[in-house]
C-alpha cells in the first residue's frame, strides 16, 4: 500500500513540476511581448530547457 501511496505521490510531483514549469514559461512569454529588448536571453533560456528536458 504504502508503494501505491509513494508512486502516486512522485507522479504528483512530476506534474506539480510540469506546471510549474509551463508556468513560467507563460510568465517569460508575457514578459517578452512587453520588453523586446529581452527576446534574446528568453530566447536562450527557452533554448537550455529544452535540452534539460531531452536529458
Amino acid at each position: 500500500m504504502t508503494r501505491v501511496k509513494e508512486r502516486i505521490s512522485e507522479e504528483e510531483k512530476f506534474k506539480r513540476r510540469r506546471e510549474q514549469r509551463k508556468e513560467s514559461m507563460r510568465k517569460a512569454r508575457k514578459k517578452l511581448r512587453q520588453d523586446p529588448e529581452r527576446k534574446k536571453l528568453l530566447f536562450l533560456l527557452f533554448s537550455y530547457r529544452i535540452q534539460m528536458e531531452l536529458i
